[in-house]
Order: C-alpha cells, then sequence, then structure tokens
C-alpha cells in the first residue's frame, strides 16, 4: 500500500520499469510482470483517489483492516504523517513507526484518537460467529494421542519411562 508521496513517486517510477520488463520478456515471466504491474497500478490509482478525497467512507471488514484503514483516511484527508503527528501531539516519528508496524503497539484508545484526528469515526457491528462444534476440552484433543502411546500416568505405574 502506498503511504506517501514520495512512495507514489517511486511507484510510479517502478511501474514504468515493469512495464518495460514484461515488454521484453516472453512466457511466464511476462505474465508475471504483468500482474505486478496491475498490482501497481491499482495501488497508484487508489493512493490517487484517496489523495483527490473521492473516498469518503473507507470499509473494514475486521479489526485487522483498521491499521490500512487509518492510512488510507490520513491519505484522503490530505494529510502528510508530520501534520497528523501535530493533530495527536506525537513527534512524525512515532507516526511513521505506527504506520510502518500496522499500528500493531497502539492502544484501542490511540486507535480511536487517530480515527477521531482524522476527522473519521468507527461503526460497525461485533458479530457471534457460529460455531460449528463446542470447543474441545483438553481430555478431548489428547485423547488420541492416549490411545496411541497410552495413558502417560499408567505407563509410569507399569515401568515404563517413555522409550
Amino acid at each position: 500500500m502506498i503511504k506517501t508521496d514520495r512512495q507514489l513517486q517511486a511507484a510510479r517510477e517502478k511501474l514504468v520499469q515493469v512495464q518495460e520488463a514484461a515488454e521484453a520478456a516472453s512466457g511466464a515471466q511476462r505474465a508475471v510482470l504483468r500482474d505486478f504491474s496491475e498490482e501497481l497500478n491499482r495501488e497508484i490509482v487508489e493512493y490517487e483517489t484517496l489523495r483527490k478525497g473521492e473516498m469518503p467512507v473507507i470499509q473494514i471488514n475486521g479489526l485487522d483492516d483498521l491499521p490500512d484503514a487509518l492510512v488510507k483516511a490520513r491519505v484522503a484527508r490530505g494529510l502528510t504523517q508530520e501534520k497528523l503527528a501535530k493533530a495527536l501531539g506525537v513527534k512524525e516519528q512515532q507516526v511513521q513507526r505506527d504506520e510502518a508496524g500496522g499500528y500493531e503497539r497502539a492502544t484501542l484508545a490511540r486507535l480511536v484518537d487517530v480515527a477521531s484526528a482524522l476527522g473519521f469515526r468507527l461503526v460497525g457491528n461485533l458479530e457471534l460467529v457460529p460455531q460449528t462444534s463446542a470447543p474441545m476440552t483438553a481430555d478431548q484433543l489428547l485423547s488420541p494421542l492416549i490411545d496411541t502411546l497410552g495413558d502417560p500416568s499408567q505407563r509410569a505405574a507399569n515401568g515404563h519411562h517413555g522409550r
């Protein structure tokens, strides 16, 4: 995912190189290069669409999508990492680390603060995932192993010591 204007410029340059290489290649290599070219182009178009402010809602399907959504929200607002840092009252390096690390170390409260600073709010549902069966107990998980190897407490009582 492209996160900065600098990365956008690098992606554009890489796209030209990959397209030229694809034209010179043949067979499977050409197909791989064309696929890579299409992926780069999608990322460029997405970033440019965000920068134009043409994406007022950023869809997420779970908490795993939230870090990328926050980066997209920053881009959509036209904020640099430096400007977001100022809005949050932190150093730019903190925003850089957060984004590079997928907000892995951020608390939920911090994620909400970031969304709020960007003028976005988190909405959605917490949905119960239906279970196909009840969770297995430790005894149920170990039962096949015990059937195969024998009960360790019984083996020790009979003088067997694991070998």
